[in-house]
Parts: C-alpha cells; sequence; structure tokens
C-alpha cells in the first residue's frame, strides 16, 4: 500500500512492476488511479500465474510476464512505461533465516543484487520517468550507491513506526535526467503515540486511497 501510494502516475500512463509477486502493488494502483495500465514482471511461476489470476477477477489492466530482472524477457523491455515501481526482496542472502516456503523465501532473500533493480528500472524508463521503491532504512546509502548517471532529481521518505520512533522503511522516488539533487521530505508516521491507531494521514491512504505526499 505505500508504494502503490507513492507512484505519481496519471490517467493514461503505463506502470511497470519489478517483481510484481501476486499482483498486490499494481492492482492497488490500478484502484487508485483509474485509467492507469500495468506490467508486471515475476520469477515465480506460480506467482506470476497467480497475478494474472487476480487480474482477471478484478477486471484490472494488468499483464504479467514470467522472467528475471537479471535477465529481461524483451517483451518487458520493450514496454513503454513511464513510470517503473519495486519492493525488492528486504534481506541480502546470509543475513536473515529464510522462510521454509520457498516461494515465500526468494521473496524476501535477495537472489539478484539491488544494483540490478535499480539499474533496470533506470535503463527502461523515459526521459523524466520515475522511479519509485521501497526498502529497509538500512539500505538507503546502498540504494544511491547504485543509481547510474542518467537517474537525476531524488526524493527520499522514511518510514516511522510511531513519532520518535527510528525509521524502519524508506520510500525512494527517483526522476530520470537532470541534475542529480536528493531531498529528504517529510515522512510518513504510521501509527499515533498509543499505537494501535494509524494517523489521519496514513488512514486516509489505506482507506480512501490518498496519495502518500510528496513534494510535486
Amino acid at each position: 500500500m505505500l508504494l502503490a501510494g507513492s507512484v505519481p502516475a496519471l490517467p493514461g500512463q503505463r506502470v511497470l512492476d519489478l517483481g510484481c509477486g501476486a499482483g498486490v502493488v499494481a492492482l492497488c494502483l490500478l484502484s487508485r488511479i483509474p485509467g492507469t495500465a500495468a506490467t508486471g514482471i515475476e520469477v515465480q511461476p506460480q506467482y506470476a500465474e497467480l497475478a494474472r489470476r487476480n487480474a482477471r477477477l478484478n477486471d484490472a489492466a494488468l499483464e504479467v510476464v514470467t522472467g528475471s530482472v537479471a535477465d529481461p524477457p524483451k517483451a518487458m523491455t520493450a514496454s513503454a512505461v513511464c513510470h517503473v515501481c519495486a519492493n525488492p526482496p528486504y534481506h541480502r542472502a546470509g543475513t536473515a533465516v529464510p522462510p521454509t516456503d520457498g516461494g515465500r523465501a526468494a521473496s524476501v532473500i535477495e537472489q539478484v543484487p539491488l544494483s540490478a533493480w535499480v539499474g533496470l528500472a533506470v535503463s527502461v524508463l523515459p526521459e523524466g520517468g520515475w522511479l519509485t521503491m521501497i526498502l529497509p532504512a538500512g539500505r538507503r546509502d546502498e540504494f544511491m550507491s547504485a543509481l547510474p548517471g542518467a537517474a537525476g532529481a531524488v526524493q527520499f521518505k522514511p518510514v516511522l513506526p510511531q513519532m520518535g520512533r527510528p525509521a524502519n522503511r524508506v520510500l525512494f522516488r527517483v526522476r530520470k535526467g537532470g541534475e542529480r539533487k536528493v531531498v529528504r521530505v517529510s515522512p510518513l508516521v504510521l501509527h499515533e503515540s498509543n499505537g494501535n491507531s494509524y494517523t489521519e494521514e496514513t488512514d486516509a491512504m489505506l482507506r480512501n486511497g490518498a496519495p502518500v505526499p510528496f513534494p510535486p
């Protein structure tokens, strides 16, 4: 939901979802912004088929291609997209205990380096297109180092569980082309101080499809 709410897509534009899994991000985005379309790439055939089924059941304009970020299919790279979004596996190999379910393990334990995700995303974007990605807060510097020279303005938004607690996630938005300028925008606080209820900002996003606030 955080990732889908951060993509600055407009009706009529196409979004590429790298590692789309069962299609959750793309389907949330398509519901939030009617008139958009999406292409997803997913390396696990069973998840790719589940995403296709979810798209049919929701009558959503989501096309899913089975393939790897490390070796993307030509059908995917040939798609005209204005935006790329991704929720890559959070953990580097050897830094976390993998889930017992093999499909889930491949979704959360990195098999393709973050630099490949970032490089592919920027390469398929047109000038002025946007990459939107969510990562653990501890991988911010790694993400910045992975950005190729074609990446221009960078906005990053820390995601805090509660006010006063450290960020555990970071939302990135990167525009292709132009001068490199890195801006930290106001954080998104998910829960009120009592920890039991969402903040007004988060509630509007979850219940009403409001976008995650970013500068224009």
